[in-house]
Parts: structure tokens; C-alpha cells; sequence
């Protein structure tokens, strides 16, 4: 089932080029359950 309302993430990534992998983890505080999400990404140097 699709979630409700959309939820957004910021983070602050130190300044890179190129190919790079990005691994999100977020854990729910009152229970043992715990998420992942990698994301590739391609920087760009402006």
C-alpha cells in the first residue's frame, strides 16, 4: 500500500565527482525494525 503523504530526506554530502554510492539507513526508535536504501548517483563537478 503506497504511503499517504510523501517523506523526504535531507543530508548533507561532502563534495565528491563522479560515480558514488549513497547507503540510507533509519531505524525506528521503539522497535528492533530497521531500513536500507542505496542509491547510485552520478556527481557532477559545476
Amino acid at each position: 500500500m503506497p504511503a499517504k503523504d510523501q517523506i523526504y530526506f535531507n543530508c548533507d554530502v561532502p563534495q565528491r565527482t563522479g560515480y558514488q554510492v549513497i547507503l540510507g539507513f533509519w531505524s525506528i526508535t521503539d522497535t528492533a525494525n530497521a531500513f536500507y536504501q542505496v542509491v547510485d548517483v552520478d556527481m557532477q563537478a559545476k
